[in-house]
């Protein structure tokens, strides 16, 4: 369930993230680029997704899982713990 899960949050970045790359690269929607166009956008995003895999390794993670506990805990807005207190 939970692969299901991250698989579609996958597909679903994947997918901004070619409409978007298609906006700076023709200034044009996806959807009214022709085949070439489309296999540029393909071409471009496949290679940023590589990139950042390559990147995001092992090691990488390991040297996250050794930082200091307040760097770790930088709370987003909007995604900070909740408290379990009732009031």
């Amino acid at each position: 369930m939970d692969q299901d899960y991250l698989r579609l949050i996958s597909a679903q970045l994947h997918s901004l993230l070619q409409m978007q790359v298609a906006r700076d690269m023709f200034g044009k929607s996806l959807f009214a680029l022709g085949t070439g166009e489309v296999t540029a956008v393909g071409n471009a995003v496949t290679n940023l997704e590589a990139s950042n895999t390559q990147w995001l390794n092992p090691e990488f993670v390991a040297k996250l899982a050794q930082l200091p506990e307040a760097q770790k805990q930088r709370n987003l807005p909007g995604f900070a713990p909740q408290s379990d207190k009732k009031d």
